[in-house]
């Protein structure tokens, strides 16, 4: 099953890439301050892929924890609105 996406500015579009036709998808939350205050979810599955592209790399930032398990993309919402 293949579920696109993008933001509603068009800037940063997704192509996740998950095997089967899953009954569902289960999102995950974390009760972290940086996960809370950002509204993160994520999942997972050893064989699926997940393909972003962004059109202005300016208008995004990327953080990770000190452990480097994950890199999160902040997206700059001001940016979405001058495009």
């Amino acid at each position: 099953m293949d579920i696109r996406g993008s933001f509603h500015c068009g800037n940063l579009r997704y192509l996740l890439a998950w095997p089967g036709e899953p009954v569902s998808i289960t999102a995950r939350t974390c009760d972290c301050n940086f996960c809370t205050r950002h509204g993160a979810a994520w999942t997972s599955h050893l064989e699926a892929s997940l393909r972003i592209t962004i059109n202005q790399p300016r208008s995004i930032s990327r953080y990770a924890f000190a452990t480097r398990t994950a890199d999160f993309l902040i997206w700059n919402m001001a940016w979405c609105r001058s495009a």
